[in-house]
């Protein structure tokens, strides 16, 4: 049997194994931590009737010495799907050149107690494309962990010399000396050996000779290191979505199959109550990541990709427990750091901006140092507001508005939260973003490929929605004859062998409806929910404007930009729809033009030099190149506002324009002909240029009001039109599902294409516009005059409190203006409608 005394281990131990290979997956954990729990079955439990120690009182009490672990040529493979009925392999396939695994308490002390590194380290996630390979490298990959025990009474947590009995009256230095706690009576020892008084019986009942051992509270401090040594990594977006899915896995604190619960052995103590999630007080990550080249791919757009190097990356987490447990911990710090960030984009035709040996690559920003700091404290945070500086402007009246809160802007109606003099919220942003030197290429072909990227990283399922909740059964439909049922195929038309799938598809979800608002009814909008997300400020910021239509480029510079990102949820009478609100202010900001020398500009590496020290490294053509176009320096505020896009979102709501609202309080351009058309371009052909995909919904738009004609339709009912969009929406959502995973073909299929030259993608986009052009006439059938056939898409307004023009002569030999045009409150007012068809609005006083 056990004696009083626990066993301990000594040692000083080298394992080396050779060619391991290990399989991983989050069903194997309940497996794993029950297999843990039964070696200490195989010998009885300790004499001493204290309680049992949690395992990591146990390790420090048990072992001590040095381990070192180390596995060569390691092969694994980390599965990111638990259930075993799964059709979807998602999974990680990892290889390491060796794996240590180090734990020592000997002295000298090494880098931490517990040290686990990789090098040469391989991740390929699962992907589904043929024909192409994810593949990450990581020369050196190591984690160090400190643990910091806390004992009652200041024990010294390294002092395992524990005695179970210690006579009390003796000094404690003397740590063998046992007492004698029972001394049986000899009458019964000779008249009756069966009977027994256990010696326990003299000991007090809450007896525990590992009181002062026992850990009260821990602290816990990761340091994690990753330095990919510049090796170029590559991510297509299936292969995202597969570590996605593994980093899911692991941050589930529920998996698929629960190990069973702690239960008292037969003869034995029950288990130890306290956990580490427990007894854990403070809890720190420190990461350090170092020259990152990383290549992403995006699978819904083919050849659309963004190539990221960055130079270093540096995070710091801590939380805090303020009152014991269960109280939760609390964030105390959390801040980041990147430096030199520069990033490069590939699209299947560049229009501007390509490198000589890529033709299809072109870059697309850089920073020079980024800081991502989340504000804790209360008091800091009611500091941290979004008013502009009252040293910012030299004009009394804008800072006075300005301060005050409320709008510059000119709205489309007077009930326009974002009217002028209506007083706008002041949020408190939680989390702070700051940029140093930043960059950016602006061209519509660049614009259209980063707004397709955030469907990228939404996790995929195939949880679709079906039809059966919306009630049609009295649908006009119905009552205008058998020739209306043909309304389905001819709104999904080169989809019509799906209709047997779609009808399949049964949830339980609720659907709500709501109406889109329109500015022409004059009705208030109330804010139910606003959710700061982020504060950006952005010093020494440079903003290249070209398209492939213009012959010059333009440069935006800015001494301070600052950008807020608020999500809403905005309700209009009884309905509720989602926006994202993108305010941007300009602080200092002056144009400059290049109508020359544009057969040598270097495009990401030729910029606006500011400073003395780059003036003075500029070449004298260089310096040339950049012909200044603003007469001082101007301040910009802008608000973006932009429902999230229907075919992302769960919402079953009509589509709603966007609207961008610009007001510049004083714009004074010196400029030749030429400088003054590179500035007219950059409004026309980039800020106002609408995406080709426009023109797509409009041609479906027409398709639908076409169909409906024929149909004999006049005033379909709400909810089949909405049951319709719903039965697109799966089908969008399906070709996302498929692309990600590899089983396109399938919906080929049941698409039934007409042609070998129409690929899947192409389909995808034609489905996406079907569904927009739907919401888009369900928002202009019952929110807008049945006389009206222009369907919103987005409104922009742009004022100038005072705006000035002073025209000089093209040759240069006279720098004195011969033309001066003033303004003052000049407002210009667009409405885009779907397709090519917009109006404009100009208004000016003197």
């Amino acid at each position: 049997g056990r004696g009083l005394h626990p066993v301990k281990l000594y040692w000083d131990l080298d394992v080396l194994l050779k060619g391991a290979h290990i399989n991983w997956n989050h069903s194997i954990f309940p497996v794993f931590l029950d297999f843990t729990r039964q070696p200490i079955r195989f010998g009885p439990d300790s004499k001493d009737p204290s309680s049992k120690q949690p395992w990591f009182d146990m390790i420090r009490l048990i072992m001590h010495g040095r381990i070192k672990f180390r596995i060569q040529n390691l092969t694994g493979r980390v599965g990111a799907v638990p259930s075993p009925y799964a059709t979807l392999r998602h999974y990680i396939d990892v290889s390491s050149d060796e794996v240590v695994l180090l734990l020592s308490k000997l002295e000298p002390p090494t880098a931490a107690p517990v040290q686990m590194r990789f090098e040469g380290l391989k991740l390929v996630p699962t992907i589904f494309q043929p024909g192409q390979k994810t593949e990450l490298f990581i020369s050196r990959f190591e984690i160090n962990m400190f643990p910091t025990y806390y004992c009652k009474d200041g024990w010294d947590p390294t002092n395992h010399y524990l005695v179970p009995f210690r006579d009390p009256q003796l000094p404690s230095s003397t740590y063998y000396t046992v007492v004698k706690v029972d001394e049986m009576p000899q009458h019964l020892l000779e008249s009756n050996r069966t009977k027994w008084i256990h010696w326990t019986q003299h000991l007090p009942t809450d007896h525990d000779t590992y009181e002062k051992f026992r850990s009260r509270k821990i602290d816990l401090n990761l340091d994690i290191s990753i330095d990919f040594r510049n090796q170029r990594g590559t991510i297509y977006s299936d292969g995202l979505s597969t570590i996605m899915n593994v980093a899911m896995m692991f941050g589930s604190s529920n998996p698929t199959f629960k190990p069973p619960p702690k239960v008292k052995p037969p003869r034995g103590k029950p288990p130890a109550s306290e956990t580490l999630g427990m007894l854990l007080n403070k809890f720190n990550v420190n990461l350090a990541v170092k020259q990152l080249n990383l290549d992403l791919w995006n699978n819904l757009e083919p050849e659309n990709g963004l190539h990221v190097k960055v130079d270093s990356i540096g995070f710091t987490l801590s939380t805090i427990r303020s009152d014991p447990f269960p109280a939760p911990m609390k964030l105390s710090c959390r801040c980041a750091e990147i430096h030199e960030v520069d990033v490069d984009i590939t699209l299947p035709k560049m229009d501007v901006g390509a490198y000589e040996n890529f033709p299809n690559r072109g870059f697309l920003l850089k920073a020079k140092r980024i800081e991502v700091i989340t504000i804790v404290d209360e008091n800091q945070l009611k500091k941290s507001g979004t008013k502009r500086g009252l040293n910012s402007s030299d004009n009394e009246a804008i800072m006075r508005r300005a301060s005050a809160g409320m709008s510059p802007f000119h709205g489309f109606t007077p009930a326009d939260n974002y009217g002028r003099g209506n007083r706008l919220e002041q949020d408190q942003f939680r989390n702070n973003v700051i940029v140093q030197e930043l960059r950016l290429f602006w061209s519509p072909e660049r614009r259209d490929a980063i707004f397709d990227w955030p469907p990228v990283f939404a996790v995929r399922n195939v949880v679709l929605e079906g039809s059966h909740k919306f009630n049609t059964t009295t649908s006009p439909l119905q009552e205008q004859g058998a020739e209306s049922q043909r309304l389905v195929p001819s709104l999904i038309q080169t989809g019509a062998s799906l209709r047997p799938l779609l009808q399949e598809i049964k949830t339980e979800e609720h659907l709500a409806f709501v109406q889109s608002f329109n500015p022409s009814e004059g009705n208030a909008q109330r804010i139910m929910e606003r959710n700061p997300i982020a504060l950006v400020n952005v010093n020494d910021v440079q903003v290249l404007f070209q398209s492939s239509e213009m012959t010059s480029l333009a440069i935006l510079t800015s001494k301070e930009m600052n950008t807020n990102v608020v999500k809403k949820k905005i309700a209009d009478q009884d309905e509720s729809w989602d926006e994202t609100e993108v305010n941007l202010a300009l602080e200092g900001a002056e144009i400059y033009s290049v109508v020359k020398y544009l057969d040598v500009f270097d495009y990401g590496r030729t910029w606006v030099p500011l400073d003395a020290a780059a003036i003075l490294s500029s070449a004298s053509r260089t310096r040339s190149k950049f012909e200044k176009v603003t007469d001082h320096p101007f301040y910009l505020d802008m608000c973006y506002v932009a429902p999230a896009a229907v075919e992302h979102t769960d919402d079953h709501t009509s589509a709603r324009p966007t609207k961008l609202l610009i007001n510049v309080p004083d714009l004074s351009i010196v400029s030749t002909s030429p400088q003054f058309r590179t500035v007219f371009d950059v409004v026309t052909k980039i800020m106002m240029k609408r995406a080709p995909f426009n023109y797509q919904v409009q041609q479906e738009l027409s398709n639908l009001k076409y169909g409906l004609q024929l149909a004999g339709i006049e005033n379909p009912r709400r909810n089949d039109l909405m049951a319709y969009a719903n039965q697109i929406k799966n089908v969008v959502r399906l070709f996302d599902y498929s692309v990600d995973t590899g089983t396109y073909e399938y919906v080929s299929q049941y698409m039934k294409l007409e042609t070998a030259e129409i690929s899947v993608y192409e389909v995808r986009r034609r489905y996406i516009a079907k569904l927009r052009a739907l919401l888009t006439y369900i928002k202009k059938e019952h929110n807008v005059s049945a006389g009206s056939e222009l369907y919103p898409s987005m409104y922009l307004s742009y004022s100038f409190d005072l705006w000035s023009w002073k025209l000089k002569h093209t040759n240069g030999q006279d720098d004195r203006p011969f033309l001066e045009l003033r303004l003052e409150e000049l407002v210009c007012r667009h409405i885009f409608y779907v397709g090519k068809v917009s109006s404009q609005e100009f208004t000016f006083e003197d």
